[in-house]
């Protein structure tokens, strides 16, 4: 590596604050940056706090900044604002600036998974289709999509691709009848596997009564749909069955209060899941499901578990006429926003994804054979709330009224509209400035001074961030602020970092919580 350069950063903020950077104004130049000197104060070395920075010799025109101690000096701040002063060529010297970083694959970030299986659709009457607003106009620019993503080639009707889900193979079954006649004995299966691992799994099923295995239709609950109740092992024994295969009406309970598992299996009803034309809301069976889909989804995306590490997995059962693509949209904060690829994949490769999510080996029979779904996720693992990318990586990972990585435009009407008026909010980091636009930008909210922003005032972060900031996240997780009351490590980390607690969780604070002997270990 060439000689390092040390950085002086009075030097590097006089001139942000001389050209570009007039968006960020006293964000990235001011005393706001100097609020605590007593546990910051600038050292002999050009750091802070006995922390240096450095800047490396130019290479092939990029400055790379380099950070050597693992405790945070100041210079973070200013990175963004060199970050910024590139994208406008405002900076002084005519290079440019980024952080080099290293993060694990957004596949390996998440921590629940929601599995919503859908039915009987070809992806080309749903792309683009008048009919599903809900999935074209949110879901595709939120999320990442697959464009060949079929059932298992001349495997129909519906049971068998449900067996092929859970166990990566339909066992001869060709036909829809009951769990009585084509349950099966093998505890080769997914969940089986999963709860061998302590891990926890729950399948949500509209129509299921939760006082008995439910074998047998009833209703617009059909069992060809739930795949769990056709095995053996969760068949025969009515306590597992029922502790684990639940009414969906307790989805939105178990989201609240934190109590969702890490594996969870979502079926709609018949007429919810795109099934029947008739005997249902309209006979649209498709904007029935849509409209299903805009009412539950939202559910999933304010809660703690997506926020975290969540990822939601929208499939379909078969394709109708033949082994056409049907749809595969991943929901997640780790995953590409607005992306789409046209690698083959299956139902192995939705199976095969899971256990590369938690871990589960040797591969269950077809998934050995199948590519993942990894290339739907970003590969650092989710966003900062800070990073320097100009565009791309971002999600609806946090809601508009608290602090954290940048947002995308189709979360809602408020990120819609603050976007379209400060594009730093979707392209780099929802800050405080961009919780602030909120009221000003036309779209009916305005936002509470402690609603998990960092907005609170100078004085307030001094004193250890107790105060304008919540609990709006795990600290697992990067976003805004926490508070030492959250729980024990983010007591911890704030103790020897009050950074955290003060301005901004970031992939230091999360870094920090294994070192702070709190007991827990950040992917």
């Amino acid at each position: 590596m060439p000689p390092a350069a040390t950085l002086h950063l009075p030097n590097f903020r006089a001139r942000a604050a001389g050209g570009c950077g007039a968006r960020r104004r006293a964000s990235w130049v001011g005393p706001r940056h100097l609020r605590g000197a007593s546990r910051r104060t600038f050292a002999a070395r050009g750091g802070i706090g006995g922390h240096a920075a450095y800047i490396e010799h130019p290479v092939v025109h990029r400055t790379e900044l380099m950070l050597v101690k693992t405790t945070r000096p100041l210079w973070i701040t200013a990175v963004f604002v060199l970050a910024a002063c590139s994208a406008s060529n405002d900076a002084s010297d005519g290079t440019s600036a980024s952080i080099s970083t290293v993060g694990t694959n957004g596949l390996a970030s998440v921590k629940t998974v929601f599995i919503v299986v859908m039915e009987n659709h070809n992806w080309s009457s749903i792309h683009g289709s008048a009919s599903a607003p809900y999935i074209n106009d949110t879901l595709l620019p939120m999320g990442a999509h697959a464009e060949n993503y079929v059932n298992i080639p001349g495997l129909h009707p519906s049971e068998p691709n449900y067996l092929w889900l859970e166990a990566g193979s339909n066992f001869g079954v060709a036909n829809d009848n009951l769990p009585s006649s084509n349950h099966q004995a093998t505890t080769d299966h997914l969940v089986t596997k999963l709860e061998a691992a302590g891990i926890t799994w729950k399948a949500y099923a509209e129509g299921a009564s939760g006082t008995s295995c439910p074998v047998s239709n009833s209703g617009l609950y059909a069992p060809k749909h739930v795949p769990f109740v056709f095995f053996d092992d969760v068949r025969t024994n009515a306590t597992r069955c029922t502790q684990h295969v639940r009414p969906y009406t307790e989805l939105a309970g178990d989201l609240a209060s934190g109590q969702v598992a890490q594996y969870n299996f979502i079926t709609p009803n018949l007429c919810n899941d795109m099934h029947n034309s008739t005997g249902c809301a309209t006979t649209n069976s498709l904007k029935n499901g849509d409209t299903w889909l805009s009412q539950e989804l939202p559910k999933i995306f304010a809660s703690s578990a997506y926020k975290t590490g969540g990822a939601v997995f929208v499939t379909f059962d078969e394709s109708e006429g033949g082994d056409l693509p049907i749809a595969m949209i991943v929901l997640s904060p780790f995953a590409k926003p607005g992306f789409s690829n046209t690698i083959k994949y299956t139902h192995s490769s939705t199976l095969r994804t899971v256990q590369e999510i938690f871990g589960i080996t040797p591969f269950i029979r077809d998934a050995a054979n199948a590519t993942d779904l990894s290339d739907l996720f970003l590969s650092g693992g989710g966003t900062d709330a800070g990073t320097d990318s100009g565009e791309g990586g971002g999600s609806c990972a946090h809601d508009v009224c608290v602090t954290g990585g940048k947002l995308v435009k189709t979360c809602d009407a408020c990120a819609q509209a603050v976007c379209a008026k400060d594009a730093f909010c979707c392209s780099t980091s929802w800050d405080s400035t961009c919780v602030k636009e909120v009221a000003q930008s036309g779209c009916g909210r305005t936002c509470s001074a402690d609603a998990g922003t960092d907005s609170g005032s100078d004085a307030s972060a001094d004193a250890g961030g107790d105060s304008g900031s919540a609990c709006a996240h795990d600290v697992c997780a990067t976003g805004g602020k926490l508070v030492k009351t959250c729980d024990a490590c983010a007591q911890a980390v704030c103790a020897s970092d009050a950074f955290c607690c003060s301005s901004s969780w970031d992939s230091i604070c999360v870094s920090e919580v294994a070192q702070s002997s709190c007991g827990r270990t950040c992917p």
